[in-house]
């Protein structure tokens, strides 16, 4: 009587590879693999793929015989089996903050109509499309947990390895050459730029992207709140000065100015800001949590990403 391997699907989805036992299997053994799984076979140096619904081990190494008529019941000396689930197409989103935040400056207007550049930090988010494309060298480019498995997640870790990179390169140069508006205005060609990069990568993994797309590109959270905290502060000191000379239509003269710099007229009219070294930035900063993978902010006291799911406290 034939021996059966029968190959069933994970119980988790987001397991994508694992490793099958097959440990003293014998060539007449049948295999049979669940629908949808793929089977990368390797006996001693033959390399097979199998996705049918059922089939000797021989058969499939000697195609056109059935049986191994004699000495069929001797197992392999070395026999490697990895099952694959065929669903191996996935979106998944990238960013670029925490640690990977993007160096880059800004232009501040000062008084007088003058302005002058500081350093600071952009953030970029987005989304991906990717497809196992060489079932054979994905198994040899991608580790597998100490269960013998790979799972979405550390497709999504190693993917991050080979792209962060290549985006942060690419949208640094943009911002270099065009600032950060010509940057925004661009992302569909700045897209398409950074997939045909990172293809050139993941091909030799066994890997490419379907689809790559920049969403969003902006100055990092924490120095957006001191822009605008220092632009206050600004429109505040500069109101005080018109006060103090005797201007009497100085809402007008401050109206105008906050015109210029983008910030509703409602905002300006409020107390200032309390000063980055102040008590009050002191409060906020202690309320909020910027994400290390997406940037998003988060109440302190969350322990997860509202937006992504990455762990906030270690």
């Amino acid at each position: 009587m034939l021996e059966k391997l029968v190959v069933k699907k994970q119980v988790s989805q987001e397991i994508v590879c694992w490793k099958v036992d097959c440990k003293g299997i014998a060539p007449n053994t049948i295999l049979q693999p669940d629908e949808g799984i793929t089977l990368l076979i390797t006996v001693e140096g033959q390399q097979k793929i199998f996705m049918g619904k059922s089939k000797t081990l021989f058969s499939l190494l000697n195609p056109g015989k059935e049986t191994k008529l004699f000495g069929g019941g001797k197992v392999y000396k070395n026999c490697e089996i990895y099952a694959i689930d065929q669903a191996s197409e996935f979106n998944a989103e990238w960013g670029l903050a925490g640690p990977n935040v993007i160096p880059c400056s800004d232009v501040i207007p000062a008084p007088g109509g003058k302005t002058y550049r500081i350093d600071c930090n952009a953030v970029a988010f987005g989304k991906y499309y990717y497809k196992i494309e060489n079932y054979y060298n994905f198994i040899i480019s991608v580790n597998f947990d100490d269960a013998g498995r790979i799972t979405r997640d550390a497709i999504r870790e190693f993917l991050r390895g080979q792209t962060t990179p290549i985006i942060k390169t690419r949208i640094s140069n943009e911002i270099i050459s065009k600032g950060l508006k010509g940057c925004q205005a661009n992302l569909s060609i700045v897209s398409e730029d950074i997939k045909d990069d990172i293809n050139k990568i993941l091909i030799s993994k066994g890997m490419s992207l379907k689809s790559f797309v920049v969403e969003r590109v902006d100055f990092a959270p924490d120095y957006k709140a001191k822009k605008e905290q220092q632009t206050h502060l600004m429109i505040d000191n500069s109101n005080k000065v018109l006060i103090n000379s005797g201007i009497r239509d100085d809402i007008d003269l401050a109206a105008d100015k906050v015109n210029k710099l983008d910030i509703p007229l409602i905002n300006a009219t409020k107390e200032p800001a309390a000063p980055a070294n102040g008590i009050g930035a002191t409060l906020a900063a202690s309320t909020v949590t910027f994400c290390p993978r997406c940037g998003e902010s988060n109440d302190s006291s969350c322990n997860y990403c509202r937006r992504c799911g990455e762990k906030l406290r270690k």
